[in-house]
């Protein structure tokens, strides 16, 4: 029982993230419902009669308990950091693109013509990869 409030006090250490609230991470929300679900199963199991079939489920659901916390946090944070370092070298690396074309007309860094943009699809790859170099 202090084990289970005792691991509550390491997710300020668990939680590296660089990106705070869960309103931008998908896999940390899953894994939140996940853990809620978890905790009404350990209630209601708390609330039963100590039997077979019950001891079994709220050995593996504390099992799922602690492994929230050490493993699932972590390893969530750690997966979506790099999405966000990915996403956000992309987007730098498409704002280099955009400064240094022919795209880059009175200020805007989006072409004005569609049909321009779609024809010069190609030039953008490798405009991409020249900068990725």
């Amino acid at each position: 029982m202090f084990s289970a409030i005792l691991i509550i006090l390491t997710m300020a250490f668990g939680d590296l993230a660089k990106l705070r609230g869960i309103q931008f991470k998908p896999l940390n929300k899953a894994m939140f419902f996940i853990f809620v679900g978890n905790l009404i199963l350990l209630m209601v199991l708390g609330a039963k009669h100590v039997e077979s079939p019950f001891i079994e489920i709220g050995q593996i659901a504390t099992l799922v308990y602690f492994l929230y916390f050490v493993v699932t946090i972590p390893m969530s944070t750690i997966f979506e950091n790099s999405i966000n370092e990915f996403y956000t070298q992309i987007k730098g690396k498409l704002s280099k693109f955009y400064k240094s074309t022919q795209y880059y007309n009175n200020n805007t860094p989006y072409p004005h013509n569609f049909i321009y943009k779609k024809l010069h699809l190609s030039h953008l790859v490798n405009k991409i990869a020249e900068i990725g170099k």
